[in-house]
């Protein structure tokens, strides 16, 4: 019998999904699935720009992990839109959350080896003559690093906000049932 109710249950609670995001919460889904677009080019961006700062460098390692970085980015776009489409769009947002959170803290790796990069490099004086090409490389990848992260920060607080608010079933619509008012 339990089996049976668990049934019954999971088609009862798919049956109170919409099939679409609901209007009052429409535009922030659809602006936080543009934003981790955004987030998510970024990322492949600042992944390509480690490959060939690595690849200058020498770093075998570091490149192996950068082009790692590469492709799970890939696949942190493409997945979920294979995956979840149309009625899925709250799994999607769900799945969007999920790995938003994980890059939060995967990112205080590359935060931390920034700061101490320039800490190091400032200490061997690579910033009080002209700089080498690794130099300004290493600077713009940082910068960059930083400016990810908080944007990693900011898109995953929103997408969790929302995810909340859908949790909760506060869609900001109000329902108005006829017969309810009187004078």
């Amino acid at each position: 019998m339990a089996g049976k109710e668990k049934k019954a249950a999971v088609v009862q609670e798919q049956a109170e999904i919409p099939k679409a995001p609901p209007g009052s919460v429409r535009e922030d889904y659809l602006a936080v699935s543009r934003a981790y677009v955004r987030w998510c080019l970024g990322m492949l961006l600042w992944a390509l720009l480690c490959v060939a700062y690595f690849v200058m460098t020498g770093n075998g390692v570091m490149i192996a992990i950068s082009l790692s970085l590469g492709v799970l980015t890939v696949l942190m776009i493409i997945l979920p839109a294979i995956i979840f489409g149309g009625e899925t769009w709250h799994k999607r947002l769900g799945w969007i959350t999920i790995l938003l959170s994980m890059s939060c803290v995967l990112f205080l790796y590359p935060a931390i080896g920034f700061v101490w990069g320039v800490v190091g490099r400032a200490r061997l004086g690579s910033y009080s003559h002209r700089p080498y090409l690794t130099d300004v490389v290493h600077l713009v990848l940082g910068v960059l690093a930083l400016g990810l992260y908080a944007m990693t920060v900011h898109l995953a607080r929103k997408a969790g906000r929302l995810v909340n608010r859908l949790a909760k079933g506060e869609y900001g619509e109000v329902e108005i049932k006829v017969g309810t008012l009187r004078k």
